[in-house]
């Protein structure tokens, strides 16, 4: 009888072993995809999110700085001149401001490239602006003609390039989502087969 004891209490020994492996298993797994969910919400709260709104900041600074630009180049007004000028100039710098956090946050080869064709287009409708600018304050009538065929395309492909980056940015956001979705289910399916297991 004492032998017979002795094979139980080491069969029962052996299974709450194995129990407690696989239930020591499934927290590790638990754990280890509950750290990998919490570097992608990181990110989406982080960087992910500075860059979509950034991205959509500066699309507004571009669109609001082309209605500037062209009613410099329309109005007669000095009052009105002076103070479209001044806040021109104060959207200016927080264009600059907003461009160099763009740039610090854009880690990945296909954000610095479009942050590139950004500073591009920007350049270009920069340089079509302050020269139609110059020309009007020089004394020069400035044709519609110029506004509709220099300074407009100018403004678009500058929109242009930063609702590209922004596509790219709100791509980013849903492809970390989705991986978030599946470590959460990959998650909730090992810790499932761990606990069906240790039974």
């Amino acid at each position: 009888m004492s032998l017979s004891h002795s094979r139980l209490s080491l069969r029962l020994a052996l299974a709450f072993g194995v129990v407690l492996l696989v239930t020591s298993a499934a927290a590790a797994i638990g754990v280890w995809r509950l750290a990998g969910l919490r570097g992608i919400a990181d990110d989406l709260g982080g960087a992910s999110a500075a860059r979509a709104l950034l991205a959509q900041e500066l699309h507004a600074i571009v669109v609001l700085s082309s209605a500037r630009a062209e009613a410099l180049l329309v109005a007669d007004e000095p009052g009105f001149v002076a103070r479209v000028e001044a806040d021109r100039k104060a959207t200016s710098a927080r264009s600059t401001e907003v461009r160099k956090r763009l740039d610090a946050l854009a880690t990945d080869a296909e954000s610095q490239r479009l942050f590139g064709a950004i500073d591009a287009a920007g350049n270009a409708f920069r340089g079509v602006r302050d020269d139609l600018v110059r020309r009007r304050k020089a004394g020069e009538a400035i044709a519609p003609g110029a506004i509709a065929t220099g300074l407009r395309p100018a403004a678009r492909s500058y929109e242009d390039a930063v609702n590209a980056l922004a596509a790219h940015q709100r791509g980013r956001v849903a492809a970390t989502r989705a991986a978030a979705d599946d470590s959460a289910r990959q998650g909730i399916a090992l810790l499932l087969a761990g606990s069906l297991l240790g039974r």
